[in-house]
């Protein structure tokens, strides 16, 4: 069941993410499984509920437009990830 397989990922993603994301450790990876989870979430607003836009969904996007920009500039260079030069 691929439902159960995505909450753990929802769940390893949301909490490890959350506490290495304070630290700024591994925070690339982090954002790229809360890309994947909010983009299946959009997804799910989309095709399942079947609502538009306007029907208040943008913080999705925005959250979505947050986590790339972690993705691509990484988390600075006052992080865990700079001093260790991870990535």
């Amino acid at each position: 069941n691929p439902g159960i397989f995505l909450s753990w990922v929802l769940v390893f993603s949301e909490f490890f993410g959350g506490m290495c994301g304070l630290i700024g450790l591994f925070s690339r990876f982090f954002a790229l499984l809360m890309s994947v989870v909010l983009v299946l979430g959009i997804v799910h607003r989309v095709k399942k509920k079947e609502l538009k836009f306007s029907d208040g969904w943008d913080f999705n996007w925005i959250s979505l437009a947050s986590t790339i920009i972690l993705i691509l500039l990484g988390s600075g260079k006052i992080s865990l990830d700079a001093i260790f030069g991870i990535f």
